[in-house]
């Protein structure tokens, strides 16, 4: 009777021969894992570099949440007028993702003083309302913005005059 190892099997090789390529298979195996996991730690150092410069330029969306958020008492300054729209609450659900109500630009420029950048408040309602059909029209002011930002642009808003006067109102209060 033959044995491999410490059991005998009746003709069977002896176990150190079959157990070289046996070997061998695990060793492969383990120098890909191990491949394979250093490629993943590179990676993540890279990403967590990348994050690190990215989260340090000043013009980032994060650092310019936290710069553009006003502080609460200021904020809780605006309080409509009886029977207007809240302008806080209409900034929040239809400005906020793409514009900030100070002076810091995000997707589109901050909105902190625009009623008195643009020509006339009756040319912000066409804007906030229509702005592809105001650059359309040839209008130069509305091209101009339309050039700075570019390819984004803001899409027409269904807001009320009144509704958009209640937004710049509530901008104006939070930056005083």
């Amino acid at each position: 009777m033959q044995t491999t190892g410490d059991h005998p099997t009746p003709g069977a090789a002896p176990f150190h021969h079959g157990s070289e390529s046996r070997q061998r298979h695990l060793i492969e195996q383990l120098t890909h894992a191990i491949l394979f996991e250093t490629l993943l730690i590179l990676a993540l150092i890279v990403f967590a570099l990348y994050q690190q410069y990215w989260l340090s330029k000043p013009d980032n969306v994060i650092t310019s949440v936290a710069a553009a958020a006003p502080a609460d008492n200021v904020k809780n300054s605006y309080v409509p007028a009886a029977g207007e729209p809240n302008g806080e609450t209409i900034f929040d659900a239809k400005c906020s993702s793409c514009h900030y109500a100070s002076s810091e630009t995000s997707t589109g420029p901050g909105l902190a003083g625009a009623a008195e950048r643009v020509p006339s408040r009756a040319w912000l309602h066409k804007w906030v309302q229509n702005p592809a059909g105001l650059i359309n029209s040839g209008d130069a002011y509305a091209v101009k913005i339309y050039e700075k930002h570019k390819p984004t642009l803001m899409p027409p808003q269904n807001l009320t005059e009144a509704e958009i006067d209640a937004v710049f109102a509530y901008v104006d209060a939070v930056n005083q």
